[in-house]
């Protein structure tokens, strides 16, 4: 039988430990257990097969454990509740003989989990989603993953059949990583993605989404006239969530039911104007550490590039993106809801956490957002590694490289080492 093992405090003297193993045999858990009985654990700990994720140093008069085993059918993510936390385990009389902690704290614990390594994007332009790609590529980056790259991304929907062969060999078809433009087309993700993948997309207010592309493309302004040139930017969430009705003649009805299907197959929607409680709800979703979901904000538009909607002009927009409005106001709702039950506190407590985290990513890297490009603003960084060379590149020169990376990883017939990568 395989166990999980989580140590979710463990302190003596001036260390604190926290720790997580995953399918240790029988007679490991039982070795583990004694050795922080008699507070001789720092053999234990050095052990390869014991893989901590967090080690910290505090001072503590008192040796404090809080342990917790489980067996279980190892998953490679973990399932969630509406909120996005992670899901208690089943009770100790279903799950066999589990070890009682041997000093269990009062708070609520977490259930040890592994990092989703595996996740499709649906990157709705202007929705925040070049800051959103960016964090998915360091992720796999880091973790040597591969990516699903169209050649030329934008509503193509996705599906085997538009990834090239020259940089798309993987042994079962699958891959990581789908984080470029697509369209969603739930059977064609399925063949591209992992089984164990989870899907995320995210939207914005449609008026202000409507007004940052035109910007963004330095068009004229829109809201006071409307023209066949337009036509092609309405509704484009819709779009790339595949629901899109030309005509515009969809009724509300017939977009409830569209919208709870596309509910059935995302996991979590994130909200751009609550960019950073959807990356806490992110985090837990795909158990990732905070650090993971650190950025730097892309695309910022420069103040000439900038424009204010009267309210009748962003009710005119919104009128004629009718169906981004639905969505958006059906994957809010949601969203809220989430949020609600991942509870106040804590949650500004992970969004202070992630914004911690984000400035040390800037000062790490050097970045300043005093370079240009077109009508936006971008990044000069002074230190030369791959991530924060990374920052510095449009969305496009990005996706090239990833392109030549997997290309490489191709011709070596799969044996290039895809940690020694590095952006340039």
């Amino acid at each position: 039988m395989c166990h999980d093992l989580r140590i979710q405090r463990m302190t003596h003297g001036d260390k604190t430990l926290e720790g997580y193993s995953r399918c240790l045999s029988s007679a490991s858990v039982a070795k583990a257990i004694d050795q922080i009985k008699s507070q001789n654990f720092h053999d234990y700990y050095k052990k390869k097969d014991f893989v901590y994720i967090n080690k910290r140093i505090s001072i503590s008069r008192n040796l404090t454990v809080s342990l917790t085993v489980t067996e279980t059918k190892r998953e490679e993510c973990p399932a969630r509740d509406d909120s996005g936390a992670r899901l208690s385990p089943k009770p100790a009389a279903t799950q066999g003989a589990v070890p009682r902690p041997l000093k269990v704290h009062e708070e609520k614990k977490n259930v040890s989990c592994v990092p989703c390594d595996s996740l499709y994007f649906l990157k709705v332009p202007k929705c925040a989603s070049t800051t959103s790609f960016q964090i998915f590529v360091t992720y796999g980056i880091k973790h040597s993953l591969t990516f699903a790259l169209p050649p030329n991304p934008g509503l193509v929907p996705i599906s085997p059949r538009i990834l090239p062969p020259e940089y798309h060999r993987s042994p079962d078809g699958r891959y990581n990583m789908a984080v470029c433009h697509t369209q969603f087309n739930k059977e064609g993700a399925r063949q591209v993605m992992k089984e164990s993948a989870k899907y995320v997309a995210i939207v914005r207010e449609p008026a202000s989404r409507f007004e940052s592309v035109w910007y963004y493309a330095n068009y004229e302004r829109v809201a006071s006239t409307y023209s066949r040139k337009q036509k092609i930017f309405l509704n484009t969430i819709a779009s790339y969530f595949g629901v899109k009705d030309p005509s515009d003649r969809i009724t509300e009805r017939e977009m409830d039911v569209k919208a709870k299907e596309l509910q059935q197959s995302f996991d979590l929607v994130m909200i751009t104007e609550m960019f950073d409680e959807s990356l806490v709800l992110l985090k837990h979703l795909m158990c990732w550490e905070t650090e993971d979901v650190a950025y730097v904000r892309a695309k910022v538009r420069q103040p000439d590039h900038r424009s204010r909607l009267t309210e009748a002009q962003k009710d005119k927009l919104r009128r004629l993106n009718r169906q981004d409005v639905f969505l958006y106001k059906f994957f809010r709702k949601i969203f809220e809801e989430k949020v609600k039950a991942f509870g106040k506190e804590r949650m500004e407590r992970e969004v202070k956490e992630i914004g911690e985290a984000s400035e040390r990513f800037i000062e790490d890297c050097g970045a300043e957002l005093i370079g240009s490009f077109r009508t936006v603003k971008t990044w000069k960084v002074k230190k030369r590694s791959s991530i924060c060379r990374m920052i510095t590149l449009n969305g496009v020169d990005i996706e090239k490289q990833l392109r030549k990376r997997q290309r490489i990883w191709v011709r070596s017939n799969l044996t290039y080492d895809l940690s020694t990568w590095k952006f340039t």
